[in-house]
């Protein structure tokens, strides 16, 4: 277990979903991330569609190649962070499962033990 335990955000890690449908897996309410997605790619479209008009109106703001280095090592500096985060999360959860794995031998151990005497009077 991690020293310090993951801030509690109210909400389950469980699920649930049917794979029949994949419009409705797409726009479902809870556990999908498209309604907060498609109002940032709207806003994306709109913009390179304002980017493009003003390319063809003579007004060129492209980024030059330093722009590109400079997003590259912050993609990479985010990448590593969410890794970060995810490796995080993935030990604790192993935590858990080595926790739940204990459990159940000790509870089969203590089946055992309570149901010893049943099995030697057959």
């Amino acid at each position: 277990m991690s020293a310090n335990p993951r801030q509690d955000f109210g909400y389950s890690r469980t699920v649930s979903y049917v794979n029949r449908n994949h419009l409705s897996l797409i726009c479902q309410r809870w556990g999908s991330v498209t309604r907060k997605v498609i109002p940032f790619c709207a806003a994306n479209v709109l913009l390179s569609v304002f980017l493009v008009w003003l390319l063809e109106h003579g007004i060129d703001l492209s980024i030059s190649e330093f722009g590109h280095e400079f997003m590259s090592i912050l993609v990479t500096f985010l990448v590593i962070n969410k890794l970060g985060f995810t490796l995080g999360l993935y030990y604790e959860l192993q935590g858990y499962l080595a926790k739940m794995n204990q459990s159940s031998i000790e509870l089969t151990q203590l089946a055992c033990s309570f149901t010893s005497e049943y099995q030697q009077q057959d």
